[in-house]
């Protein structure tokens, strides 16, 4: 009774593949809505996009084989996506579901997957069989064949036969054969009963890939430590990911999923040297390496390096380096380097050298250098140099250089130099700080911009279009002879004044009173020698000077000032004067080292860099 329970179920199952075949069974799915479209003389690249619009898909495939400037004239009404597909690509394309895509694999080529052996012993099934070309009737070497669910695979001989174990309890096995440039084909083995089923089938929604080779396959790293038999894998089953929740490998291929390792996404990936799997979303340790085809979300540590090849949501920590081919969200550090291809948010933390091509917000720490293409949001901080290829909006901190290749809106500190390329809206200090347009502050020996709008404290503030520039000769009642060099912008100026045993710094500002005529209120700070470096003398200097430009390269000027005198020199050196002497002055009734008085000065400006 038992025996013929079994085969009534058997034949039932056997009637269910035979009677409803996989088109049938995919009827619900994207492929198989009715829709109308009209397009006359459109480019197969606008009629695949108004498909996609019309049921809310949009399509993948690669560009490189589709025609997609091909000129397309087609009248449908009512029929089904694949029909018209069929229409569009003669038959020559395969079409997988994904969410929220249909995924268009160039496959002209058919195959059948034949067994010749089929041996079950309490659970082990013991398959073996080869892969032929439907229309030759070739023999297909390198052709996967696998179990999507039990991730058992195997790959053809050169005489396209295979033999596989698998363990199971259940009473079926779905066998897919995959290739690149053929249809997949699936055969169902029902104990001891095989039935092939043609035509394509449709992987698990959630996780299909487009085809090709992964982007970290590709890499130099990739192409050196992912074995041949897994790159075979991944050309013949690229749109295949499956889930498990342990994966543990010796290296690459030498995995507990074995062949198919690169088509699973583990909940926890222990690999001894090193190991290659689709992705983890949770706990992944490599004693040497690891690399993801897809991405890392939870934790990722190696020995050496790391490399994803979509995104990474976590920690990322390697002993070298850490490789990301598309964003990174949370924490990734390295011992040397940190290399991540689109997007960062979070904290970057490399020996040597952090790298992001696309934008990044939050603290980037690099021993040598943070280099980043794209626009920088937070805070950067390297022992020689950070570079932001765009915009900065933060802090970036140097010992040698900061460079902004457009505008900065924070703040540059570094030992050196302090680059910004656009404009520059906050502070730059530095003993060099260059801004295309100076809109904040700038302080440094060298300053240097195209424009400013701001303030520029230095020795010399170089502002090439709207700046101030001169050299004057003057006398006042201290000295006949005096030295003053300005440069800055009229809004704010600094000078330096040199003459015989004295030399200082200051600032000012220029108020136009008429065309010819200005108002220069400065403040300067003056150092004076009276044949002895044991004693302090200093002059704080107001001078309140109208100019006259009488040329355009040439100014008078004139004014009263301001001195007060602080010295504790009361002794006369051979050779020297003492200035309270010289000058008649007051001296503080509370600090008897105090003195200050009225002067004057006068003198002649040329301004040979005027705009």
């Amino acid at each position: 009774m038992y025996q013929n329970k079994g085969l009534v179920i058997t034949l039932l199952l056997l009637l269910t593949v035979l009677l409803f075949p996989q088109k049938q069974l995919n009827a619900q799915g994207l492929l198989y809505r009715k829709i109308s479209v009209q397009a006359h003389h459109l480019p197969l690249e606008n009629v695949l996009d108004r498909i996609g619009q019309k049921c809310g898909f949009s399509f993948s495939y690669n560009s490189s084989i589709v025609p997609r400037d091909s000129l397309i004239n087609l009248s449908v009404s009512n029929q089904t996506i694949k029909d018209i597909l069929d229409m569009l690509f003669a038959g020559r394309f395969e079409y997988k579901e994904a969410a929220g895509f249909i995924i268009l694999r160039y496959a002209p080529l058919r195959l059948s997957l034949i067994t010749d052996k089929v041996e079950s012993n309490r659970g082990v099934y013991r398959i073996s069989g080869f892969v032929i070309d439907d229309r030759t009737g070739e023999k297909i070497a390198k052709a996967s064949v696998y179990e999507k669910k039990l991730l058992r695979s195997a790959l053809t001989e050169a005489d396209g036969s295979f033999e596989m174990k698998i363990n199971t309890r259940n009473h079926s096995i779905a066998l897919t054969v995959s290739k690149e440039l053929y249809r997949d084909t699936t055969v169902l083995i029902l104990s001891s009963v095989d039935v092939n089923s043609d035509g394509s089938t449709r992987d698990d929604p959630d996780h299909t890939s487009g085809e090709g080779a992964s982007v970290a396959e590709r890499t130099a790293i990739g192409r050196l430590l992912v074995s041949y038999k897994q790159k075979i894998q991944e050309l013949n089953v690229p749109g295949f990911i499956a889930e498990s929740p342990v994966q543990a490998s010796i290296t690459p291929g030498l995995s507990s999923h074995g062949m198919l390792s690169g088509q699973v996404i583990n909940k926890f990936s222990i690999n001894i040297f090193g190991g290659y799997t689709a992705g983890v979303e949770g706990v992944e340790a490599g004693g040497l390496f690891n690399i993801n085809k897809k991405y890392a979300k939870g934790v990722q540590a190696a020995g050496i390096f790391n490399l994803v090849g979509m995104s990474v949501v976590g920690v990322q920590a390697a002993g070298i380096y850490n490789g990301v081919l598309d964003s990174v969200k949370g924490v990734q550090a390295g011992g040397i380097a940190n290399f991540v291809i689109k997007d960062f948010a979070g904290v970057q933390a490399g020996g040597m050298v952090n790298f992001v091509r696309g934008e990044f917000s939050g603290v980037q720490a690099g021993g040598l250098l943070n280099f980043d293409l794209g626009t920088v949001k937070g805070i950067q901080a390297a022992g020689l140099m950070n570079i932001s290829g765009n915009h900065t909006a933060g802090l970036q901190v140097a010992g040698l250089m900061n460079a902004t290749g457009r505008s900065m809106s924070g703040m540059q500190v570094s030992g050196t130099l302090n680059i910004a390329g656009g404009d520059m809206r906050g502070a730059q200090i530095g003993v060099v700080n260059f801004a295309r347009h100076q809109k904040g502050f700038q302080f440094g020996i060298l300053n240097v911009a195209d424009t400013s709008s701001g303030a520029s404290v230095g020795l010399i503030n170089i502002v090439r279009k709207n700046g101030l520039h001169s050299v004057s000769v003057s006398s006042n009642e201290m000295f006949t002879w005096n030295l003053l060099i300005k440069t800055g912008t009229p809004k704010f100026y600094t000078i330096i004044h040199g003459a015989r045993n004295m030399g200082g710094w200051g600032f000012g500002k220029q108020y136009q009173l008429s065309n010819r005529l200005f108002l220069s209120p400065e403040l300067v700070g003056l150092y004076l020698y009276q044949g002895s470096w044991d004693y302090t003398n200093t002059i704080t200097r107001f001078n309140m000077n109208l100019t006259c430009k009488v040329h355009k390269l040439l100014s008078v000027f004139a004014g009263p000032s301001v001195n007060v005198l602080y010295s504790d020199q009361d002794k006369k050196v051979d050779g020297y004067s003492l200035i309270t002497e010289r000058i008649k002055m007051s001296r503080s009734s509370k600090n008897d080292k105090l003195y200050h008085w009225i002067g004057w000065s006068a003198g002649i400006s040329v301004t040979p860099f005027t705009k």
